[in-house]
């Protein structure tokens, strides 16, 4: 991939941008730009492609590997900026928290919304089954006798019709 001043490998979010005008004439101009950019960058940005009157998004790279990611063809640069701000300070440790929240909510900006709210608990590789007896131990005083007579599974079952998901991420309990 060719680069240029307004492209970084590293950063989480690009797009291919294409001059639309040039397209529909049968050529293809555009360039990769990485996401969030300052106004007057962009400006600058679309005189590498010919200053259009109208852009298309021709391609994305995510590179965080976010789940449910979709960027629109014809996207405008508030949308694609205020995406790209929004997930650029997403850390590579935060990546699973995120897509186990969409994959228990089914939509990205759900999901986006609840992470950046902070309303969800992530307990990684913990069963619901864990989960559940790690709250009953640490909300009763349960007498030793009676532990194994509590039946965490069934426990672990209503959690998962309440707000726990279990996902390939990870648990997750959504408040």
């Amino acid at each position: 991939m060719a680069t240029n001043q307004f492209y970084k490998e590293t950063t989480p979010l690009s797009v291919y941008v294409t001059n639309l005008e040039e397209y529909v004439k049968g050529n293809l101009v555009g360039e990769w730009i990485s996401l969030p950019i300052e106004k007057s960058n962009f400006e600058d940005f679309l005189k590498t492609i010919g200053n259009p009157e109208e852009i298309a998004i021709h391609d994305y790279e995510d590179n965080l590997g976010l789940d449910g990611l979709v960027i629109g063809e014809y996207m405008s640069l508030q949308e694609l900026n205020e995406l790209g701000e929004r997930i650029e300070n997403i850390a590579i440790s935060e990546v699973d928290t995120l897509n186990a929240l969409y994959e228990a909510l089914g939509d990205f900006e759900e999901a986006l919304k609840c992470f950046e709210s902070g309303d969800y608990v992530y307990y990684g590789d913990m069963t619901l089954e864990e989960i559940a007896k790690e709250h009953i131990e640490e909300t009763y005083d349960i007498p030793n006798g009676l532990k194994n007579y509590i039946d965490y599974k069934a426990i672990a079952h209503d959690m998962r019709c309440d707000s726990y998901y279990e996902t390939e991420y990870g648990t997750i309990e959504i408040l």
